[in-house]
């Protein structure tokens, strides 16, 4: 295959191509204020976001949005630590979220019935997920959680039965209520991926408690 040797910067058709052939970044959510999309492949619209506290609550369009990117910062620069309570409850329609570093905790019923929502990675970030978090989110198949949480609350993930989960805490540190062992798949057959050297401990733990698999395939 010939190649080609360019002295300087490259010709505008390389850029081009580059451009063309490269996965953009997502953007950042400026302090204060939501990005968020209404249809796939449309442009990233801003709203003010509702924070109190450092609990980011949701925002006025949320009910419209399939993609939100939450900010990291409230309006006067400080951290956003937590999604409060009910903050996306039943907004179908959202298909992905991104949640920032900043976020420590996540709150009861924050996504509930959030069924279009297909994928979410909990940044290490988050020490807690609420009860009821992602109940009823039964389309994702993918769920990440963050090598710092350390509890995750009754039924968080109750009727998840399409997802593979990746759980990265150790478990030694970690409280997980599956309440009546009626989270995920009713046979029990949903994979939960953890590191190897971890995984004996998540079986003899959690075995007779979380309604998943184990396996250890992480590293």
């Amino acid at each position: 295959m010939a190649t080609e040797t360019y002295l300087g910067a490259p010709p505008q058709h390389v850029i081009d191509w580059i451009k063309s052939h490269s996965t953009p970044s997502e953007p950042t959510a400026p302090n204060g204020k939501v990005l968020y999309k209404t249809s796939v492949d449309g442009e990233w619209l801003e709203s003010d976001a509702d924070i109190t506290d450092g609990a980011f609550n949701g925002f006025n369009e949320k009910f419209s949005a399939v993609a939100v990117i939450i900010p990291s910062k409230d309006a006067n620069g400080n951290d956003v630590t937590s999604i409060g309570d009910s903050a996306f409850s039943g907004c179908s329609s959202l298909t992905s979220v991104m949640i920032p570093n900043s976020v420590t905790s996540i709150g009861g019923w924050a996504f509930y019935e959030c069924s279009g929502l297909t994928s979410v990675t909990i940044p290490n970030s988050v020490t807690n997920i609420g009860r009821e978090a992602f109940y009823g989110c039964s389309g994702l198949t993918s769920v990440t959680i963050g090598n710092n949480v350390e509890e995750i609350g009754l039924d968080a993930f109750y009727n998840c039965t399409s997802v593979d989960v990746y759980c990265y805490p150790n478990p030694a540190n970690l409280y997980w209520d599956d309440g009546e062992y009626d989270d995920f798949k009713s046979d029990g057959s949903t994979l939960c991926h953890v590191k190897a050297e971890y995984l004996t401990e998540y079986q003899s733990k959690f075995g007779e408690e979380v309604n998943v698999t184990f396996v250890g395939d992480l590293t």
